[in-house]
């Protein structure tokens, strides 16, 4: 495995395309199980501020999604957001990669945001 291979950026908080990215996989038959939430893990730890901001008050945020389709094995997939931008990322899948129908969620999703 190489590590994640994240999208090129969108112009919308990581809330945003949080929200869009359930809808399109929701309409595809696919359930999202968010497990981890950076924003959540920061509000537990005290005096944890921001290596890229270098403040406790930031709008970084990373999610961690695990993707479930019918009779298909979960997928991880990550959003990564910082000052109004996210990224999608499907970290590699050592099989034939994700399914399908992920991809094309995610596909749609951009699409969405980037058409308005």
């Amino acid at each position: 495995m190489n590590g994640p291979s994240f999208s090129n950026p969108v112009n919308h908080s990581c809330a945003d395309v949080l929200l869009l990215l359930r809808q399109s996989l929701r309409r595809l038959g696919l359930r999202a199980l968010e497990t981890f939430d950076l924003q959540t893990a920061r509000s537990e730890a005290l005096d944890c501020t921001c290596p890229h901001h270098g403040s406790a008050e930031c709008d970084c945020q990373m999610v961690v999604l695990m993707v479930y389709g019918e009779g298909t094995a979960p997928t991880t997939l990550m959003l990564h957001g910082s000052d109004g931008k996210t990224w999608i990322s499907l970290p590699d899948d050592p099989g034939d990669g994700p399914d399908p129908l992920i991809g094309r969620a995610v596909e749609e999703t951009v699409q969405c945001i980037r058409t308005g």
